[in-house]
């Protein structure tokens, strides 16, 4: 008891240390995102207003494509929104322009595609000073990433599987997928080589740390012709096979490529998409892929004022966050209620954020809305006929 107690006084601590030496920006209703050094880099911490260091939260990782940083992602991609109504921590490692000039995560070079090597290692570094000083479930630390960064995200799954409990990955590459600037145009344009081949590779590596097959859910455009959709496929079929060798040891198809539901379905008002699913032994789910149709290179779902993102696709944090946590949000697509039915009043419908964007809410009133409803529930915003005022009270009829 006094070990547990004495930690939990360490982390708290902690955390009023951070909060003195760095600048943190709070909201109402929001929690903080910090920048915080780290060596001759940095990393971006989103707290929820939620945490209060005594309860275990989980962690999730975020690793940016590239043209992109912390600020510009956590945008895009509006993890920290569901962070806030799910309550877990969100990590957003900053790849430099010193480190690549595009900042792309190195995941096409050897030395930043093993463990305590490169940028893996620094990523777990970063991991590791956030566990140390928050409150971090340990079974529940998962990584997702865009681009080079859902490539960096298979590697680090591949490569810190004792670490990471989950991977997802948009519109990525398989692991080792290359092994040189001049291979990783090849394998963006073509695929990689065999996917088998790779998820030997991989369990290789994996075994070393772990006998437990790895989550894993995959999104990828029909159209992106950076990265080709091939390697949204192999990405799916790489981890088929490293899972299937990490089931029981054996190569025996116990889990394999062959999806064991297909469904099509399509965002309201927006884009058509193909979910496969892929069953464990126990006939569990174990591994996504969704395939959006019309989709270039972007974060499915994600807020046109980020970056590399498509707001017409299904929402891939939302989806994502359920798959790997298994705390969903009903497929991602919440239905719109019935609207009401009264010609003098104006009615509009969505999240706190669509709502100020659209300029229904001042900055008041969108702090307001946020700490009434949150920042990812929807909710109905009224206007009588020539006022000016949008307000959440229906009018009487």
């Amino acid at each position: 008891m006094r070990s547990k107690n004495f930690k939990r006084l360490s982390l708290l601590l902690a955390v009023m240390l951070i909060s003195s030496v760095f600048h943190i920006t709070t909201y109402a209703g929001q929690g903080s995102f910090t920048k915080v050094i780290y060596g001759d880099r940095y990393y971006k911490i989103y707290v929820p207003s939620t945490y209060n260091g005594e309860t275990e939260v989980p962690l999730m990782v975020m690793l940016h494509g590239g043209d992109q940083d912390p600020d510009k992602f956590a945008t895009g991609t509006k993890m920290n929104e569901i962070a806030e109504l799910k309550n877990f921590i969100v990590l957003y490692p900053d790849q430099p322009a010193k480190a690549n000039q595009n900042k792309f995560w190195n995941w096409f070079e050897a030395a930043h595609q093993r463990r305590g090597s490169g940028e893996p290692a620094i990523i777990a570094g970063m991991i590791g000073e956030v566990k140390n000083t928050y409150n971090i479930d340990d079974n529940k630390v998962y990584v997702a990433g865009l681009s080079a960064g859902g490539a960096m995200s298979v590697i680090l799954g591949v490569t810190y599987p004792d670490i990471i409990k989950g991977v997802g990955i948009a519109s990525g590459l398989e692991y080792k997928a290359a092994t040189s600037m001049s291979g990783a145009f090849m394998a963006m344009n073509m695929g990689g080589p065999d996917s088998n081949t790779q998820g030997i590779l991989a369990y290789n590596e994996m075994a070393k740390y772990t006998a437990s097959p790895m989550p894993t859910i995959v999104f990828h455009g029909n159209s992106d012709y950076i990265v080709q959709k091939v390697n949204g496929n192999q990405v799916l079929s790489q981890w088929a096979q490293t899972n299937d060798m990490l089931d029981d040891g054996q190569d025996n198809n116990s889990i394999n490529d062959t999806p064991n539901t297909t469904e099509s379905k399509t965002v309201e008002g927006g884009r058509t998409y193909t979910v496969y699913s892929y069953k464990d032994g126990q006939g569990n789910i174990l591994m996504q892929k969704y395939l959006v149709d019309g989709m270039g290179h972007a974060w499915s779902g994600g807020s046109s004022l980020g970056n590399y993102t498509d707001s017409k696709g299904p929402d891939a944090s939302k989806i994502m966050w359920g798959f790997l946590s298994g705390d969903s949000f009903d497929d991602g697509e919440p239905e719109e209620p019935e609207e009401p039915e009264n010609p003098s009043v104006e009615v509009a419908y969505g999240t706190a954020t669509e709502h100020y964007v659209a300029r229904r809410l001042d900055t008041s009133g969108y702090l307001e809305m946020g700490t009434k409803y949150g920042y990812i529930a929807k909710f109905y915003l009224y206007r009588l006929e020539g006022t000016n005022k949008w307000t959440d009270v229906k009018p009487i009829e």
